[in-house]
């Protein structure tokens, strides 16, 4: 550990990886004030997270979240850990199939003759396109398509809902980070603190909008090769 323990920027992980990649497998770094190990190595990691995972997926973030206060979040497989994660992942893992994601192709397919007509008509106007963001839209629309059976509109609108609801999905708060960084240095905090990762107003949008996708699946007997389904 004193090798890294020298280092000025031992808590950039780039700067580490950069300095012993091809040199070391692993390297001991402190995370706030527990020792870990950064696995440098490939092949090291594929056995950590292929070959072995069944024994490394539980995760100490899982241990700051709250599945009653943060229902969406804390029943994430992510964030599962024990026989609750075999579970979940035993539910999940028949979508996820050879020939089930082959039945979502026309669905995704759908989606590109949208983003390809977008690329074009953005094109005749000289309009510049940010790449980030034209893979945002197209993943918005897929997920949304292929999981809730709803067309975001990514490309037809400016703001989406379901667009704007995913990037604050994915963006948590500077207060969050920080409430991160208290429970983590100290534990005991995690019964005082609220460490709710999706905000109320999220969370309702996404039940609200797989409760409305449910509902009129049922009323009106549709059926689709989607995750849904």
């Amino acid at each position: 550990m004193s090798e890294i323990d020298n280092l000025k920027n031992f808590d950039s992980i780039l700067f580490i990886d950069s300095e012993f990649k091809g040199k070391v497998p692993f390297v001991g770094v402190l995370q706030i004030h527990k020792p870990r190990l950064l696995l440098l190595e490939p092949e090291l990691v594929k056995d950590v997270l292929i070959r072995n995972f069944k024994n490394f997926h539980d995760n100490e973030f899982a241990d700051m979240i709250d599945k009653d206060t943060d229902p969406l979040f804390g029943r994430n497989p992510f964030m599962l850990k024990g026989e609750e994660w075999k579970e979940k992942r035993a539910e999940i893992t028949p979508a996820f199939t050879t020939s089930r994601l082959k039945a979502l192709y026309p669905l995704i397919d759908d989606v590109q003759v949208r983003m390809v007509k977008y690329i074009t008509e953005k094109s005749k106007l000289k309009e510049p396109l940010e790449a980030r963001e034209l893979c945002a839209k197209f993943t918005t629309d897929v997920v949304s398509n292929a999981i809730f059976g709803v067309d975001a509109q990514s490309f037809t609108k400016e703001n989406p809902e379901i667009r704007e609801m995913g990037r604050r999905l994915m963006a948590p708060s500077g207060l969050f980070i920080f409430k991160i960084f208290l429970v983590a240095t100290i534990p005991t905090l995690k019964k005082i603190i609220d460490m709710r990762f999706t905000d109320k107003e999220i969370e309702k949008f996404f039940i609200n909008l797989m409760d409305q996708a449910l509902t009129y699946r049922d009323k009106n007997n549709v059926q689709r090769e989607d995750f849904l389904d």
